[in-house]
């Protein structure tokens, strides 16, 4: 049972990961147009 928490524990945060880098980015393309 923990062993399948921790998994998902590890893609969540994978994915939280994941999205977090994807909104930087998106926020610098917003600030900066230019690339």
């Amino acid at each position: 049972m923990l062993e399948h928490i921790d998994k998902l524990i590890e893609r969540i945060r994978a994915n939280y990961q994941a999205a977090t880098k994807a909104n930087t980015w998106m926020a610098l393309k917003v600030i900066s147009p230019k690339g």
